[in-house]
């Protein structure tokens, strides 16, 4: 085995170890390129520290982040910024704390990592059909 040194809690390595985060910067590169504007789902706040970490160290993209962790009184500020601000691309987002009507009318993409997937599904075909030009992905950690 090789060892690996850890940097902001994730290893150096992580990309070349991870198939999801494979898929995620092939789908994320490819909206980038397209201009898209990007919300990403997770049900786990620790796997959105894990993302948060690689987008960083990619350098390339733009992005806010809302979890529980956000306070109420700045929800509303971050929801505006990502919709009026052209080069942030990614909105990083905890599935618990969007259940409160946020209205992130910008986004034409929509990423999901979950472990449940049945129900998420029928969510990701509901916003596909009521948003334009819009598209969704599922990762499932």
């Amino acid at each position: 085995g090789r060892d690996y040194d850890r940097n902001n809690g994730i290893m150096d390595d992580h990309f070349n170890l991870s198939g999801k985060l494979k898929v995620l910067n092939n789908l994320l590169q490819k909206d980038f390129d397209e201009r898209k504007k990007v919300l990403l789902f997770s049900h786990s706040t620790q796997s959105l520290d894990l993302i948060e970490n690689w987008v960083r160290s990619r350098g390339s993209f733009e992005y806010l982040r809302m979890d529980g962790s956000t306070p109420s009184s700045k929800r509303q500020e971050l929801t505006d910024q990502f919709n009026k601000t052209d080069h942030i691309f990614l909105f990083l987002l905890s599935m618990k704390a969007t259940g409160l009507g946020l209205n992130l009318t910008s986004a034409n993409r929509v990423i999901m990592c979950t472990l449940s997937c049945l129900s998420l599904i029928r969510e990701c075909v509901e916003y596909t059909l009521t948003s334009v030009d819009s598209f969704c992905h599922l990762l499932f950690s």
